[in-house]
């Protein structure tokens, strides 16, 4: 029988827990250019996100109710996502959401291992028409806005993300959603493989477990592949850099004085 992660191997989590915050990030650091810049809402369909949904009504049934993963959606990550909606749409910034599922209710659109999958996680009622494959009412799609039918856990390999990032001049992705250690850090891979530069923001994502987000964001994530920022240090920068744009173009635009000799 393979070997299972215990109590055992809890003195080795916490002495490579101490030689990772050691390391220092490897990641280049960036002015966020906001222009360049698109949000990425990952996967806040009901299905994934919604406790009557998804994997949800399983794991309470089981008594494995998940109490860090809701209650931290709804306190944390839907907040601070309608944060970075509010500023990205004021200033016109490029929007995209995800959504997991399928495309046929059948699921004959999807691979060999996700049609296995798909009903023990409740993930088989995801697809057009159904509640589950719909984005949470609070963070909703306005009018204009991309979204993407997502069949895979990275958002790259069966979408044209990056078709669109490429299209419209976009080097840079703020990754937010669910779930951290999982479909969002897999597109957080996917991105660097591809040349775009990516920023989380902490309190705009989740893992099922406080201990899985902290490790995959904390420890592997901000090493190598993104930037960890808070919703709010994300947003000041955005308004900066909008600030010294316009304050560059106002003095290009002042006529230079004549001297009065």
């Amino acid at each position: 029988m393979p070997k299972t992660f215990g109590i055992k191997d809890l003195p080795a989590l916490w002495r490579d827990y101490r030689f990772f915050r050691r390391l220092k990030p490897v990641v280049p650091r960036w002015e966020v250019e906001p222009s360049k810049t698109a949000l990425l809402v990952l996967d806040m369909n009901y299905v994934c996100s919604h406790p009557e949904h998804g994997f949800g009504p399983t794991l309470i049934k089981a008594g494995l109710e998940p109490q860090f993963f809701y209650k931290r959606l709804d306190s944390t990550v839907i907040p601070s996502i309608q944060k970075l909606l509010t500023a990205f749409r004021q200033n016109k910034l490029k929007i995209i959401y995800t959504t997991m599922g399928a495309g046929k209710e059948d699921l004959s659109d999807m691979t060999f291992a996700w049609r296995k999958i798909y009903p023990k996680i409740g993930y088989h009622k995801s697809y057009p028409g159904q509640k589950g494959f719909e984005i949470r009412d609070e963070i909703k799609p306005e009018a204009g806005e991309t979204v993407l039918l997502k069949k895979s856990s990275g958002a790259f390999a069966s979408t044209n993300l990056l078709e669109i990032l490429n299209k419209e001049g976009i080097d840079t992705l703020v990754l937010t959603g669910v779930e951290t250690d999982c479909c969002l850090y897999n597109t957080m891979i996917e991105a660097t493989d591809r040349g775009i530069k990516v920023i989380v923001p902490d309190d705009a994502c989740s893992a099922l477990t406080q201990s899985g987000h902290n490790i995959f964001l904390w420890l592997y994530a901000r090493l190598f592949f993104c930037q960890v920022k808070s919703t709010k240090e994300l947003i000041e920068e955005i308004s900066k850099a909008f600030n010294t744009c316009s304050s560059s173009v106002e003095q290009a635009s002042v006529p230079a004085r004549s001297g009065s000799g």
